[in-house]
């Protein structure tokens, strides 16, 4: 395997021999290459536009009407993992403590054991 760099991008040129068998890689020309990179710029440009979206959301939230942690302006991904989680309705420390950490404030809160409160910490 020979790797060659080229203006930041990594092209990667393989050559396999023999037949493809189970296990086996694929097998490419010898003048076939890989490029092995994303574009990261848009892809970053795309979430911090997403991410000031939903900033700018964090004022306006109510306690007092979330349901859901679909209520709350969180990125696709946290409310995926919540999802994943098993976690579709917030407790009542939640409520009151989600919105207040999402804008940044300190927040102290007492609550029995198993009612969330290290859930609401590691949310936003």
């Amino acid at each position: 395997m020979a790797t060659t760099m080229n203006r930041g991008v990594s092209n990667v040129k393989q050559k396999f021999e023999g037949p493809a068998q189970n296990n086996s890689r694929t097998r490419l020309n010898k003048n076939q290459s890989i490029k092995l990179y994303r574009k990261k710029q848009k892809r970053r440009e795309i979430q911090n536009s997403e991410i000031q979206k939903l900033v700018s959301k964090y004022e306006k939230i109510d306690s007092t009407a979330v349901r859901n942690f679909t209520d709350f302006p969180l990125s696709q991904r946290t409310k995926l993992g919540l999802k994943d989680g098993g976690y579709f309705e917030p407790t009542e420390i939640q409520k009151e403590s989600v919105g207040l950490a999402l804008r940044g404030l300190d927040i102290l809160g007492a609550a029995k054991t198993g009612s969330g409160k290290t859930l609401a910490f590691l949310i936003p």
